[in-house]
């Protein structure tokens, strides 16, 4: 079985899932019913004094066995050594069966990234590599719906800069994906005049 990613907008009731299925699909009905039965997170306070209560060798063996029964935290331990930048460089697709856990990985580093006091530099070095990527390994759909979510949240950001430095942006985007134009539609260039040119297909 293949994972599939579902995008859903709570407040407009748009939904997205990069599954086959051209209607309301098992997967959306899924994440719906999941958020419902969500149960609240726990507070940082709460969690800070349930920590402060262990010793440095219980936590040392607590964090082991998190390790053994969930290996993808490893990925988080590493990443707090990492700068985003390096690991975004770092990112490699070896073979399409990997596809999977390589957008995992770059929503993870999207999370970080939007954190980040260079938002709008680190969404660009990840956009820029999911596009090397894209055009490298032919159309990874997978890929596709992040890469959109990277885009949007670039056009948003870019809206806090001036007029000149958004329009330099947000060209050098519509000029680096102009073989797969699709994605211009998640650029949002509202009053810029771009230049849009399209490949010859």
């Amino acid at each position: 079985s293949r994972n599939y990613r579902v995008r859903i907008n709570l407040k407009t009731g748009n939904f997205k899932c990069t599954c086959p299925c051209e209607f309301n699909c098992k997967h959306v009905v899924a994440v719906l019913l999941a958020l419902k039965e969500k149960k609240p997170s726990m507070r940082k306070d709460e969690i800070d004094t349930i920590l402060k209560r262990k010793s440095r060798e219980e936590l040392i063996d607590i964090l082991k066995k998190m390790l053994i029964s969930e290996p993808r935290l490893k990925k988080i331990i590493n990443s707090t050594v990492q700068d985003i930048n390096e690991r975004i460089e770092n990112l490699e697709l070896s073979d399409e069966e990997d596809i999977d856990s390589l957008v995992d990985e770059i929503d993870g580093l999207y999370e970080e990234c939007i954190k980040s006091d260079k938002q709008i530099a680190n969404l660009l070095s990840l956009f820029k590599k999911c596009f090397l990527f894209y055009s490298e390994y032919g159309d990874v759909e997978p890929l596709e719906e992040s890469m959109f979510i990277i885009l949007e949240r670039i056009s948003k950001e870019a809206k806090k800069l001036s007029k000149d430095k958004r329009k330099a942006l947000l060209q050098e985007l519509v000029d680096l994906t102009r073989e797969y134009d699709f994605f211009w539609d998640s650029i949002d260039d509202a009053g810029l005049r771009l230049k849009y040119v399209r490949t010859a297909r």
